[in-house]
């Protein structure tokens, strides 16, 4: 994605975030480290030091994971419905479970959970 472009889907993410429904914003603490338009759910925190960010000719290539504690707010459900419910708000067209296509990307997620934590490895490649 060219840096203009990037700025101009920051920007509207931006807009949208202001405007998304309190239950988003309740569970949103902040965005997805490299998906900047992505948010994380709150209670999960991204791994800065593993994960994948490029960009190739054919567009960019991110591999990130969260993880959290399962809590009683914190459970696979409980973040499987958050990104069914707020990625479409921010453009994203669920086409799967929890795989969503915008604008020629691809963003799929994968929970597991490993010690008694909830792990999600968001993976976004060209569509």
């Amino acid at each position: 994605m060219r840096p203009l472009t990037r700025l101009i889907a920051f920007t509207v993410t931006l807009a949208l975030a202001a405007h998304m429904s309190p239950l988003v914003a309740a569970n949103a603490d902040s965005f997805l480290p490299g998906v900047t338009d992505v948010p994380l759910f709150a209670g999960l925190a991204a791994d800065t030091e593993s994960g994948v960010n490029f960009d190739t000719p054919a567009g960019r290539i991110v591999e990130t994971v969260a993880t959290g504690p399962v809590t009683d707010q914190v459970t696979r459900e409980s973040v499987t419905n958050f990104y069914q419910s707020t990625l479409p708000q921010l453009g994203w067209v669920r086409t799967g479970t929890l795989a969503f296509e915008r604008e020629g990307e691809r963003l799929t997620l994968s929970l597991s959970e490993s010690n008694g934590g909830l792990v999600v490895r968001f993976k976004l490649t060209p569509k």
